[in-house]
């Protein structure tokens, strides 16, 4: 695996925003789900299932896991929440390469959401798959 740690920091939100949609693109692709970028105002990803069922993305990125304050031991991350209208959200942890797939009627209430750092692995990245693709339930 290449380690992320050996290229220039991404320059914009924008730019780490493209490399999160990039990597779930990639991650979807190998799991059989034919994938389409969408740069308009709503979801990121269109994904067609192979019953032909489309789905929508919504990919948020972040890029670093942060300390939340000086009294929280475990780094984060955190992602905020906006339209909720995407079949499928996807939390990216750049720095760690990995992904975490929720249903929005999973997700909390409140516009931000954190996952711990130790959260991205790949066996959660592999089980969170269960959840939007039946064949990865038992994964």
């Amino acid at each position: 695996m290449i380690d992320i740690a050996d290229f220039a920091p991404l320059r914009s939100t924008v730019m780490a925003g493209q490399a999160g949609e990039y990597l779930t693109s990639y991650i979807l692709i190998r799991a059989g789900l034919q994938v389409v970028p969408v740069d308009v105002y709503g979801p990121d990803l269109w994904c067609r299932y192979p019953d032909k069922t489309v789905k929508t993305v919504e990919v948020k990125t972040a890029t670093i896991a942060t300390k939340q304050s000086k009294t929280h031991t475990f780094p984060s991350y955190a992602f905020t929440l906006g339209d909720r209208s995407a079949d499928i959200f996807a939390f990216v942890a750049l720095d760690k390469e990995r992904v975490l797939f929720k249903r929005p009627e999973d997700l909390p209430s409140y516009n931000t959401v954190r996952f711990y750092q130790t959260e991205f692995s790949l066996r959660n990245t592999q089980k969170s798959l269960g959840l939007i693709l039946p064949e990865f339930e038992d994964y």
